[in-house]
């Protein structure tokens, strides 16, 4: 469980700061306990930030469900890594696209971007 009197004693600046407004993040399996329809992986973007009941709380812009309401902590929404080569579009998908394998069980996943190879593909 997500530990309040923990998070309550971070660094607010260092965590701000890694929790920019604007910011790419994906749900981790901890999302799911406060928004059981939103699947680990899916791709959001931080609107806001404010504190409820003494806890730092980010605002994520879901496409496909909204504004959601999370602890500021990386065990609930995890940054993407920044790389300078990843784009957004690649061959028949696009970022955020919700894709699962051909092999059984099939398994879920989303489109977090893709990696322009040294080759150029």
């Amino acid at each position: 469980m997500y530990c309040r009197e923990q998070a309550r004693n971070r660094d607010y600046a260092t965590v701000l700061k890694q929790f920019q407004i604007g910011s790419t993040y994906f749900a981790r399996p901890m999302a799911r306990q406060h928004h059981p329809n939103l699947m680990v992986g899916e791709l959001g973007i931080i609107t806001a930030r404010c504190t409820t009941h003494g806890d730092l709380m980010a605002t994520v812009d879901f496409p496909t469900h909204g504004s959601l309401e999370f602890p500021v902590d990386l065990n609930f929404i995890h940054p993407l890594e920044t790389r300078e080569n990843w784009t957004e579009i690649g061959p028949q998908f696009t970022l955020g696209d919700k894709i699962s394998t051909l092999a059984r069980p099939a398994m879920l996943g989303v489109v977090h971007g893709f990696v322009t190879q040294l080759d150029g593909s």
